[in-house]
């Protein structure tokens, strides 16, 4: 009697001859692998995020997703990665934007932009230094001082006894 349950070449079933080979270090593609994380929902989470400024750490706990899977999807997304940098951007657009609009009419504001943004009126502060700089011992230096001679000392004795035992 023959056992189809064993066989399966009598079964009719695929042998493991006729599956692909095994190629070391390359494991087989599976079709119906996992389904990906980076939904639409997920991007939108994402770029929600990028919009407030959001680290990439903090967007990516926002989304609920790993740090390493947003960089492996921007790895294989150039422009996803590219909108992710104009979207952090985005408050520093809508800041500046608010500031320029708020200059109008307003000195104190149109010298803070001058102030932080134009070269030439931007506050300078020059030090310069003609002469000598001199360092004080303090009482720490003084007593690190004196603890270094007093080793020094009992160094040289040890050292002076050991001499004196060879002879």
């Amino acid at each position: 009697m023959i056992n189809l349950g064993h066989n399966h070449a009598l079964a009719g079933l695929p042998t493991a001859s006729a599956k692909k080979p095994f190629v070391k270090g390359v494991p087989p593609k599976n079709p119906e692998g996992r389904p990906t994380v980076m939904t639409p929902d997920t991007l939108a989470k994402l770029e929600d995020a990028f919009m407030n400024s959001f680290t990439d750490r903090m967007a990516c706990l926002y989304a609920g997703i790993d740090e390493a899977t947003l960089y492996r999807y921007c790895e294989t997304n150039p422009k996803f990665r590219e909108r992710k940098e104009i979207l952090k951007d985005t408050p520093n657009l809508t800041a500046q934007s608010e500031l320029v609009k708020g200059i109008a009419g307003n000195v104190s504001q149109a010298r803070w932009w001058a102030e932080h943004r134009m070269p030439d009126f931007m506050p300078k502060t020059k030090v310069e230094h003609a002469g000598k700089i001199e360092l004080q011992d303090t009482p720490a230096t003084e007593a690190a001082k004196k603890l270094g001679r007093e080793y020094e000392e009992k160094l040289r004795g040890v050292i002076a006894e050991g001499a004196k035992k060879k002879l």
